[in-house]
């Protein structure tokens, strides 16, 4: 790009050099909170620039005062020496390698690997530690700092939706086990059906112990915010294996409602496997005994599976809050039915959006 010509005198012109100047200084601020200091250092000289070219533009103009632009250009250019001295040292290599984690923590997040990501920001945190170790300037320091709370706030986050993400992958996987188990029994294969029953009461006691434990809050005894809405936090789920996770009153009982919506799913199933298991259990040899079984039940239509009404309900309701076509992650992360019933009902999630009169765009099948 071509120098822009500035006609001496002009206040619109020198009006124009200063907004440019401060909004890249602002840039570069806000490039400096995230560790991006090849960026921060980058803006830094654009806004150098700006201010200098202002400046000679008021010493042109009469009656404008040039020395406004002074005290902004040493300030500037002290920052600017600072992060050039900076990025060519071991700081600098620490920090770039701190940036690297936390693209592959971008990554990992996208992917839908919440525990994944958490590792990599675990990881960018030591490195911008390091280079907060051997800085020297404070502003940079400072810097260093909050971006290494940022981290820690990051990794609570994402450790929270990753333990919510694994009681309802539990109930999902106990739900292939039950529908498996279920097959089973139709064809007569009491003793694999009884062996599944039992593999999936399994599956289902370690989310309901997994449920327990991020019931049972404890007060936090230090300074610390919710992860989700950065307010001033009061329980941490220190229980889960996640200690990090700090909510507030409100998030709290936000966060009771998504675990009512776990249970919702979990109980049922518990009643539907507690039966079948009891029942194929009656024979002290393990072998289903006919007339011993209540024909009342009929295997298929169980207690634990949603009616396909609710379902597309449920399903139109996430659409109206998210003001789109809800994927399958938007379903896992915020549904009130698991996906797995989905699946079950209709066959496929696509095939529940159609059912549902929404369109699937080719993107997102």
């Amino acid at each position: 790009m071509g120098r822009e010509r500035v006609d001496p005198g002009s206040e619109t012109d020198l009006d124009r050099l200063r907004q440019r100047a401060e909004r890249h200084a602002a840039t570069a601020t806000a490039s400096l909170s995230r560790g991006e200091f090849a960026t921060a250092r980058d803006e830094f000289t654009a806004a150098l620039r700006h201010y200098r070219r202002a400046k000679r533009l008021a010493e042109r103009a009469e009656g404008t005062a040039a020395g406004e632009f002074d005290a902004r250009i040493a300030a500037l250019s002290q920052r600017h020496e600072t992060l050039e001295t900076a990025c060519a040292t071991e700081m600098g290599a620490y920090v770039e390698a701190g940036r690297k984690h936390v693209a592959r923590a971008d990554e990992r997040r996208t992917e839908g690997a919440p525990l994944a990501a958490g590792e990599e920001l675990k990881r960018a945190k030591h490195w911008f530690l390091d280079a907060r170790a051997v800085v020297e300037d404070g502003h940079l320091a400072d810097a260093l700092a909050t971006l290494v709370g940022q981290l820690d706030h990051e990794r609570a986050v994402l450790a929270l939706d990753a333990m919510r993400r694994r009681l309802r992958h539990g109930i999902e996987n106990a739900a292939t086990l039950v529908e498996a188990a279920d097959h089973k029994f139709s064809r007569s294969n009491y003793r694999e059906a009884l062996r599944t029953y039992r593999e999936a009461e399994t599956t289902l006691d370690r989310v309901r112990m997994g449920i327990e434990d991020a019931e049972e809050p404890t007060a936090v005894t230090r300074a610390a915010t919710c992860v989700a809405c950065q307010s001033p936090g009061s329980k941490a789920l220190a229980k889960t294996g996640f200690e990090d996770i700090v909510l507030c009153a409100g998030c709290l009982a936000d966060h009771q409602s998504q675990l009512d919506l776990i249970r919702a799913d979990l109980t049922p199933m518990e009643r539907h496997v507690t039966a079948m298991r009891t029942r194929l259990t009656s024979n002290e040899h393990g072998v289903h005994v006919e007339s011993a079984f209540d024909r009342s039940i009929t295997v298929g239509a169980t207690d634990w599976q949603v009616e396909e009404p609710k379902l597309l309900a449920a399903l139109t309701g996430l659409a109206d809050r998210l003001g789109r076509v809800p994927a399958e992650a938007d379903v896992t992360a915020r549904g009130t039915f698991a996906l797995y019933q989905y699946h079950r009902t209709f066959g496929s999630f696509e095939n529940a959006l159609v059912a549902a009169g929404m369109k699937i765009d080719a993107g997102e099948k």
